[in-house]
């Protein structure tokens, strides 16, 4: 359990719980995350990277983790909620540390809807 969760978006799949759970895990390790925690049965995917979670000019709030709560809505649609999980401490990136690309991200995850046979989240 995480105090502080910093929302960055959700998602809805046309697809069963396990499909969209193991589909996600899957996405994740194919755009060579380190996952970090998983639990089916909690619903939860935790990946650890570097990112900007909140960009005020002067003062980032960097997070070095992501959370994914899969949540079944009914028997054929899931949702994904991601959340950014902040570095209190964290001040500054580390010389070769990457930060990833939120949008890039999310949109990626999107992609996961079509190669799940649903297109209504197409744009």
């Amino acid at each position: 359990m995480y105090i502080v969760k910093e929302p960055i978006d959700s998602l809805i799949y046309s697809s069963s719980y396990n499909d969209a759970y193991d589909a996600l895990l899957k996405k994740l390790n194919a755009m060579n995350f380190h996952i970090d925690k998983q639990d089916k049965e909690k619903g939860e995917i935790v990946i650890r990277c570097v990112s900007s979670l909140m960009n005020l000019i002067l003062w980032k709030w960097w997070g070095n983790k992501l959370l994914f709560e899969v949540r079944e809505i009914n028997d054929s649609k899931t949702r994904v909620d991601i959340f950014g999980i902040p570095a209190f401490f964290r001040t500054r990136i580390k010389k070769g540390e990457k930060v990833i690309d939120l949008d890039k991200l999310v949109w990626d995850l999107k992609s996961l809807s079509w190669e799940l046979g649903d297109d209504s989240q197409k744009e």
